[in-house]
């Protein structure tokens, strides 16, 4: 639920999700997380909503996670508008070396989607001297079904980026 609001740009259903998660049966730590999440989304969708402690907060939920997990690359992927590009690229190189040779198509998903928010933030931020790497280190990773929708925005990008 939280992500299609979040896609659909649907502040008022996360709001509503907020509330569900307050009368949920949920422990406390579930709930003071996927608040933290709600809250991160919604900070994400209205800039204003966004401060310091909220942002320090989920960059340390996520790397309290101990390994590039599957979690951890979602939550990384929702959340990396949070970090500076140079921080996202180190983050993403270090990602690229533990799952260099997966052929796992869910983490290959999620690294397209890593790789798409680098471009977009490159683009951005007028800088593309590190593109090229993260182009190359998915080279590999062959177009299937589940990963043609990250392949064609990558072209695009990379499109946009070479004009």
């Amino acid at each position: 639920m939280m992500i299609e609001a979040y896609y659909t740009n649907n502040i008022e259903q996360m709001h509503n999700i907020k509330k569900i998660i307050h009368e949920s049966t949920l422990s406390e730590y579930d709930k003071n997380y996927q608040t933290l999440m709600t809250n991160g989304f919604l900070a994400l969708m209205n800039p204003k909503l966004n401060s310091e402690k909220l942002t320090s907060t989920i960059k340390n939920k996520i790397f309290d996670i101990p390994s590039y997990t599957q979690d951890k690359l979602m939550l990384y992927c929702d959340f990396m508008r949070f970090y500076s590009l140079s921080d996202n690229e180190i983050i993403t190189r270090n990602i690229l070396k533990q799952y260099q040779s997966t052929n796992d198509s869910n983490i290959q998903e999620l690294i397209l989607a890593i790789v798409c928010n680098i471009l977009i933030f490159s683009i951005e931020n007028d800088k593309f001297e590190n593109v090229s790497y993260f182009l190359n280190k998915i080279q590999n990773i062959k177009t299937t079904p589940q990963l043609l929708f990250y392949k064609i925005d990558i072209e695009f990008f990379k499109n946009i980026i070479e004009t």
